[in-house]
């Protein structure tokens, strides 16, 4: 039997699944209807709550055609015991047949779990199955105050990729911020923490360290579950490098490295939607601070993570950082190969503007590739491409306006429109307002 198709598991293709002897032991004292209460199963689909020995029940939700699980227990184990036992439970023919898609919390949450494990292809179609019956009524998920909410937080961080224009994944992201506002429930960080990653990835780095700072600060942080934790350290240390700051980036990298390991350890490659970010920073911390050595084999295994998690762009990133690494260990063949692995990458599939930027800016300065044309009769030609707020910002510098009343119009702080402004004067390779403007306009940016 394929368990890839639409027919019912055997019991031994269930267990198959277990992560650890342990894991077995657990499930089959849970796998008897007894102990369930809303159970259902569809073509897709198996779902129910468990009463297990912990005084509060858990949802726990499996997709046994892309085999994905989630579960609202605490354990970071995939599957863990409750959704092991709900699979056996199917597998027996002991669960009743329901319609998935009249439940848009179950939507919601598969469409998670997909994404969690790198089944990004199932993450549209649920969530578009759970915005047919969502209403501001629906039951949230675990943790939020709003179904909506997490909805386009999934959405936002899963469901546009493929999509170089994150113009939709920023706006999901804005309003799943909008909707989540209570800072008790740990949904209030995630949805921040996911508008800072998708910035990162739009090449908004400067945003994206404000956000994301912002979000490890918040008290609820301490209370999430490790994985979100490290998905944000390692989008916030990432932003860090693109804006030059080694020095922090290295400090955040050292604060969830032992996190990090033990993670790893215990999920292996399954790890990888929340590791590939902090090891593709590890290993560019390791490479700015001259250390090849460790640069290598850390950028080596972000880029066996970047695999597994299904996301193009960060595969991207990894094999980029990775080929640098490689040319300054002296292995000029491999680092060619690399580089050739990430532009065929890109060119098959689209990727974050931040993605491949970083790429086009490596390439150039190594001397793999010339850098663009500029006009004819302008200035030298820019290395690196303004990213749009970056184009805004220098729009603005043509007026007399204050940085602090250009944050202003823009809705961004004073330290983001500094930031902005340190970046742009470093492509445009000037060190005042005035001489910004002329450039850009000898380049025909404005």
């Amino acid at each position: 039997m394929d368990p890839t198709g639409d027919q019912r598991w055997a019991v031994e293709q269930v267990l198959a699944l277990a992560p650890r002897p342990s894991s077995v032991a657990g499930a089959q004292p849970l796998a008897v209807p007894a102990r369930w209460s809303g159970l259902g199963c569809d073509e897709r689909a198996v779902w129910g709550r468990c009463s297990g020995s912990s005084s509060e029940p858990y949802d726990a939700m499996a997709d046994h055609v892309g085999v994905a699980c989630r579960c609202t227990c605490p354990s970071r184990v995939v599957p863990c015991k409750h959704a092991l036992a709900l699979l056996l439970l199917w597998a027996r023919g002991q669960v009743p047949t329901a319609v998935a898609h009249a439940h848009p919390d179950l939507c919601v949450s598969l469409a998670w779990a997909a994404a969690l494990i790198g089944h990004v292809e199932l993450v549209r179609p649920w969530l578009d199955a759970a915005e047919a019956t969502l209403t501001d009524e629906s039951p949230p998920l675990h943790g939020w105050s709003s179904l909506r909410a997490a909805a386009r937080n999934v959405r936002a961080n899963s469901g546009y990729l493929g999509n170089s224009d994150r113009t939709g994944a920023i706006a999901d992201a804005e309003e799943a911020v909008a909707l989540e506002a209570d800072p008790a429930f740990a949904g209030c960080a995630v949805a921040r923490m996911t508008l800072g990653r998708v910035l990162h990835g739009a090449g908004e780095s400067e945003a994206a360290v404000e956000v994301l700072d912002a979000v490890m600060r918040l008290p609820v942080m301490a209370k999430t579950p490790g994985i979100l934790r490290l998905q944000a350290a390692g989008a916030l240390a990432c932003a860090l490098l693109d804006t030059g700051r080694v020095a922090e980036a290295d400090r955040l990298c050292g604060t969830t490295a032992a996190t990090a390991d033990t993670l790893e350890e215990r999920w292996g490659d399954a790890a990888g939607s929340a590791l590939t970010l902090l090891r593709i920073a590890e290993g560019r911390v390791a490479y700015e601070r001259g250390d090849v050595e460790a640069a290598c084999p850390l950028l080596t295994r972000a880029v066996a993570l970047a695999r597994v998690c299904g996301d193009v762009s960060h595969l991207v990133l990894a094999l980029t950082a990775l080929a640098q690494a490689e040319l300054a260990a002296g292995d000029p063949a491999t680092s060619a190969a690399t580089f050739a692995e990430a532009h065929i990458t890109a060119k098959a599939e689209s990727t974050s503007p931040a993605a491949t930027r970083q790429l086009h800016a490596a390439e150039v300065r190594i001397g793999r590739h010339p850098p663009p044309v500029g006009r004819p009769g302008g200035s030298r030609p820019l290395v690196e491409e303004l990213t749009d707020r970056e184009m805004s910002i220098l729009r603005a510098l043509q007026g007399q306006m204050s940085q602090r009343e250009i944050g202003a119009a823009m809705f961004l702080s004073l330290n983001t429109v500094k930031g902005y402004t340190k970046s742009l004067y470093r492509k445009l390779d000037v060190s005042s307002r005035e001489a910004a403007v002329q450039r850009g306009r000898l380049l025909g940016l404005i």
